[in-house]
């Protein structure tokens, strides 16, 4: 598992910054946001799914892919 270390790290440092702008707009802007306009609210949280379910299936599939690779070079 070491020698892909790297390459995780990477794939989960940058699928995290992917969600990074919606935890910045989150803190600075959501009240404004539910005040202003309601539906507002509901697409934010619409797309900070989706996005979470983007950055949770790059990560599975990232630690899948290794432990099939070791698995495989093991046997």
């Amino acid at each position: 598992y070491a020698r892909f270390f790297g390459i995780i790290f990477v794939v989960f440092v940058t699928s995290g910054v992917l969600y990074l702008p919606f935890i910045l707009l989150r803190l600075n802007q959501t009240n404004e946001i539910i005040l202003t306009s309601p539906e507002m609210s509901g697409v934010y949280l619409g797309l900070s799914i989706l996005v979470l379910l983007l950055i949770d299936a790059v990560q599975y599939t990232a630690i899948t892919l290794c432990y099939l690779t070791v698995k495989e070079a093991s046997s």
